[in-house]
């Protein structure tokens, strides 16, 4: 995106991918430097983020509101269907853009994985949690919806030689005013920019904590804590080299980038759909062993919405694996269920040497649950 406001204001710019991997490393190098030399600013950070997202937010939506020079109806906005993917059936058009709306909701869950660093987590996750889509949905759904209002003629939305349509709505909203479109892309960079630094804090403590039960290789070397600041430092620079490396597909393969993110988005369906599987089991089979905390919808509300869960993760997972466009080529096929698939036997190949670190663990937290639940 950032490529794209250079576009805008260099029209003899002419972007490679390359460039985009530059600016993706120095982001990430800004974030992994916050977490690993500025861990007590970090909580000032978030704040910061939090104020400037919802600013950012007001500073996009009153302009493509009230500046706009032309809006389409309702009746196009609620009731007009656009294929332009290729696909003849409507219906999986639909469900593959599913991915659009899907990456920008998950991660969700990511404050649990700083809940050993919360003072009180059995209370500040949950909140923290469903406080995000509450403040988020209502949002989106806004901005959303102001956009489909004030966005012109789609075709040339999708069609930017940006690359980016939102880039392109900007254009129109402000009326061809670069500046103020190259201002309001520049808001959505920095939000994403500043939400990467949450995101590293967040992938080095999941791969810390996996570290320190001995799942993944090198362990020993993953679960080190900085004997000053008690920060996961290595994990932290395990994150940024995978995450430098996985820059690297987008100067080798844009599709190669794109099954990458598909893939995100599945494999964190999938870690959530594996869990809730087990809550239903234990809901349905074993409710002794559940042990509810502050946070708690009942039994039926949340049986009802663990079932819902499971359906729409399934029917996301699904879609969201399939190519987004047709006719199908190499360049625009989707690899990720290619890669989801090696990453399966690789785990799957891996618990076999491992499989005794997981049993044992696994009757160990089998047991504690046991202990805890009332007689």
């Amino acid at each position: 995106m950032a490529q794209g406001i250079a576009i805008i204001n260099y029209p003899d710019y002419e972007p490679q991918r390359w460039h985009g991997t530059l600016i993706y490393w120095l982001v990430l190098l800004g974030a992994f430097a916050i977490n690993r030399w500025g861990a007590k600013i970090l909580p000032a950070i978030e704040v910061v983020s939090m104020a400037l997202h919802v600013i950012m937010f007001f500073l996009i939506l009153i302009p493509t509101v009230v500046v706009t020079p032309d809006r389409h109806s309702a009746e196009y906005v609620f009731t007009t269907f656009l294929n332009f993917s290729g696909w003849d059936n409507d219906g999986i058009a639909w469900c593959i853009g599913l991915l659009t709306s899907s990456y920008v909701m998950v991660g969700a869950d990511s404050v649990m994985h700083m809940s050993e660093e919360m003072k009180e987590p059995r209370k500040g996750i949950p909140r923290a949690m469903i406080g995000s889509l509450l403040i988020n949905g209502p949002m989106g759904f806004a901005m959303l919806i102001a956009l489909l209002f004030s966005m012109g003629d789609l075709a040339d939305a999708v069609n930017s030689s940006t690359g980016f349509p939102i880039i392109e709505i900007f254009l129109h909203v402000t009326r061809g005013n670069v500046a103020a479109a190259s201002a309001m892309t520049a808001s959505i960079v920095i939000s994403a920019t500043l939400a990467t630094v949450a995101l590293m804090a967040s992938a080095s403590r999941t791969l810390w904590a996996c570290a320190r039960d001995d799942l993944p290789p090198f362990s020993g070397w993953l679960s080190h804590l900085h004997p000053t600041h008690h920060i996961p430092t290595n994990s932290m620079y395990c994150t940024l080299g995978v995450l430098v490396i996985l820059g690297l597909l987008q100067i080798a393969s844009t599709a190669a980038f794109n099954a990458y993110t598909s893939l995100a988005v599945v494999s964190l369906y999938l870690s959530y759909l594996m869990p809730i599987l087990g809550m239903l089991y234990c809901r349905i089979f074993n409710p002794s062993l559940l042990e509810f905390g502050p946070w708690r919808l009942g039994p039926h509300m949340g049986m009802a919405i663990n079932i819902a869960a499971v359906c729409y993760l399934i029917i996301a997972c699904l879609f969201i694996m399939l190519p987004p466009t047709r006719p199908v080529t190499a360049l625009n096929m989707n690899y990720a269920p290619v890669i989801l698939g090696a990453s399966i036997i690789f785990v799957t190949v891996y618990w076999f040497f491992k499989k005794d670190k997981f049993s044992a663990r696994s009757e160990a937290a089998r047991h504690e649950a046991e202990a805890r639940a009332p007689q």
